[in-house]
């Protein structure tokens, strides 16, 4: 006013326009706030469906979230991540594989543009980590092509979690690695044998029992996973160091801490004990059993129907390896297993597992 009374009208001008861009500004950065504050709200409500195993709403609300976020906020990239990170769980216990190709849509189109590697390194190798972590369960239900790209997305982390610069990462970027060169293994690729067994002795060598407990047990439930396959292949002795490996990590991994995750070391353990009940240690075959069941405590038809079908599945061939040497009672439980197997699978329409477990059946029905 001062500047317009005493005649100077271009310096009022740009006063009254620094002015409206500054009440812009304020008025702004109160709407990101509020917004901010709704989409945390939304991510809350999305966390509590999560823990209630509504994985399917979860993904919804951090959708939701991540568009209630203000554009360029890093909450924005977070809520995407665990969208797609709730899409995994889902298409893993449902054995969906729709929900998966959801998630790996989400982060190479939604999630890795918002964090380009040249000014946010870190969100970028995660975002490729967790990447890698969809693509290793597509893989897992047949498609190689997935595992060759979830290697890749693992060596892309590894590029910016550098031993030096983030030893932690590193390492857990090296067991994520090995798990998927341990399923291309399982495919016949003995290469990748031998790369996932050096993936898992870099990450040992920074991950302890001590510092990174639960890590740690990741490790050792990795390696216990390559040794079983290794032994498969006539490795007696890597199914003892599976064992071994298992048991470790089952010492920290208790139920309380990871309900699912020691379900699937117990569904580890109970693997390599039965590949040495069939290798002539009968004495296996009991623990193993017991290992397979106490899985199935925690791996229900409701909460993971997947893994739910193949833990009978798995206990069913302890059966009859039980069956094999002698026991003529685990017939009717290897049957029984079997059959349970099947039904899982039939649910989850998993061609391939339908046949396995059909053949199962007419073999256990044929044996006298």
């Amino acid at each position: 006013l001062a500047a317009a009374e005493e005649g100077r009208l271009a310096d009022a001008r740009a006063l009254y326009d620094q002015l409206i861009a500054a009440n812009r500004a304020t008025r702004q950065t109160q709407r990101d706030a509020e917004d901010l504050a709704d989409a945390a709200d939304m991510a809350e409500s999305a966390r509590l469906a999560y823990a209630a195993a509504d994985f399917r709403d979860a993904a919804r609300r951090y959708v939701e979230a991540a568009e209630l976020a203000p554009e360029g906020a890093r909450e924005r990239w977070l809520y995407r991540l665990r969208q797609a990170n709730s899409l995994i769980v889902l298409g893993e216990r449902l054995g969906d594989a729709a929900d998966l190709r959801a998630a790996v849509e989400t982060y190479e189109h939604i999630a890795l543009p918002l964090v380009p590697r040249e000014r946010r390194p870190d969100d970028w190798a995660m975002t490729q980590n967790d990447l890698g972590t969809a693509l290793q369960a597509l893989g897992e239900r047949g498609d190689d092509g997935a595992l060759q790209r979830a290697v890749a997305a693992y060596e892309a982390t590894l590029v910016v979690f550098t031993r030096e610069a983030d030893p932690q990462r590193w390492a857990v970027s090296h067991v994520n690695l090995g798990n998927t060169l341990t399923t291309m293994s399982e495919r016949g690729d003995d290469d990748a044998a031998e790369r996932a067994l050096a993936a898992y002795e870099a990450a040992l060598t920074v991950l302890t029992r001590k510092l990174a407990p639960r890590y740690w047990a990741y490790a050792q439930g990795g390696l216990g996973q390559l040794l079983v396959r290794l032994g498969e292949h006539g490795d007696t002795t890597a199914l003892s160091r599976a064992v071994t490996a298992y048991d470790r990590a089952l010492t920290v991994l208790t139920r309380e801490m990871d309900p699912h995750g020691w379900a699937v070391l117990q569904g580890g353990l109970g693997s390599a004990l039965r590949v040495l009940g069939e290798r002539g240690d009968v004495a296996s075959l009991v623990p193993a059993v017991a290992a397979f069941e106490a899985a199935l405590t925690v791996r229900t038809p409701e909460a993971d129907p997947r893994g739910w079908a193949r833990t009978q599945y798995n206990l069913s061939l302890a059966h009859r390896a039980r069956l094999s040497n002698g026991i003529r009672t685990a017939r009717t439980e290897a049957l029984a297993a079997a059959r349970a197997a099947l039904f899982g699978y039939e649910q989850i329409g998993d061609a391939s597992l339908i046949g396995k477990a059909r053949d199962l059946i007419a073999e256990l029905e044929s044996t006298q």
